[in-house]
């Protein structure tokens, strides 16, 4: 995914703050600190936004739903 941040930390768990221009041309480079170094921060002007993984996890609806095979019915509820 491209190079590691400039200032990467010495510590593996450390928010590094990105301005929205360097963050669009390098997004891959944001998910892979967000991946490896924790939470980043993107600020513009107005606005603050962490970036942050979250790990794909099972749903129980899915699950449910899968394990019962067929189509949905018109009596199928999807509920979380």
């Amino acid at each position: 995914m491209g190079r590691a941040p400039r200032d990467q930390a010495v510590s593996s768990k450390r928010t590094r703050v990105w301005n929205v221009r360097e963050a669009r041309e390098r997004f891959d480079d944001l998910l892979a600190a967000a991946a490896q170094n924790g939470p980043q921060t993107v600020r513009d002007n107005r606005l603050v936004f962490k970036v942050t993984l979250e790990r794909a996890g099972s749903s129980p609806v899915a699950k449910g739903l899968l394990t019962k095979g067929g189509p949905l019915e018109t009596t199928d509820v999807l509920e979380e």
